[in-house]
């Protein structure tokens, strides 16, 4: 199922960086699973070098939590899940946390899935993406 209100701006798209600000609104039809926050190749990124790595993210969730990960074709793996409330993660500090995936079968995605997102829950969060 999906949500009828969900809005990525990008707030920095460099040749290094991209930093993303999503805007979540539920409508009352459900959680969102596999939501593409982030397509490599809307940023001018392809083949082996399609992966991004997260240095941060900060959010402000209310009524709801939710999860990042990497598409992988084969399994997708969990990046980080992001608690009801306010929360800030910085990756940075140790290089942040890259896409590991296999370039034969990775995508270079980055989605989001909720749980518990219901009518007037509402949400957003940055989140910090290095090319």
């Amino acid at each position: 199922m999906s949500v009828n209100n969900v809005v990525i701006t990008p707030l920095l798209s460099g040749n290094r960086n991209v930093i993303l600000h999503v805007y979540i609104q539920g409508d009352g039809s459900g959680d969102l699973e596999n939501y593409v926050i982030a397509n490599p190749a809307d940023y001018g990124m392809s083949g082996d070098n399609r992966f991004f790595t997260v240095d941060g993210i900060q959010a402000g969730f209310t009524g709801f939590s939710a999860s990042l990960k990497f598409e992988y074709l084969l399994s997708g793996t969990l990046n980080w899940a992001i608690p009801e409330f306010d929360s800030s993660q910085d990756f940075s500090d140790y290089g942040g946390i890259k896409d590991k995936s296999s370039p034969l079968d990775g995508t270079g995605k980055v989605l989001l899935s909720t749980a518990g997102l219901s009518n007037g829950d509402e949400g957003s969060f940055v989140l910090r993406l290095r090319k």
